[in-house]
């Protein structure tokens, strides 16, 4: 669900380009799995409980992007503003120490 230009962003916006792939790697690992972590979360609050049984009974990824797309009309904002605040929040703590 990241793509490659929010990616990108996150490279810029907290000056990784600096670092090494393999650190920048490592970063960005941690980041997506806290947006993960988030998206799934800000999806769950939006889906009914039957919703959430739905999507759960479906059987590739595809289906599934599909039904999100069906049931939250604006999933892409909702991806880029979950991204957005990880990257802030992780931008403040490493800035305050």
């Amino acid at each position: 669900m990241i793509s490659d230009n929010v990616r990108q962003q996150i490279i810029t916006k907290l000056n990784l380009a600096r670092l090494s792939k393999e650190e920048q790697g490592y970063i960005l690992a941690a980041l997506q799995e806290n947006i993960l972590t988030q998206i799934n979360i800000d999806i769950l609050e939006r889906l009914t409980g039957a919703e959430v049984e739905e999507m759960n009974q479906l059987d590739s990824a595809e289906a599934i992007d599909a039904y999100l797309h069906s049931k939250i009309p604006n999933l892409p904002e909702l991806i880029e503003k979950a991204a957005v605040a990880i990257v802030d929040e992780f931008k403040t703590l490493t800035t305050t120490r």
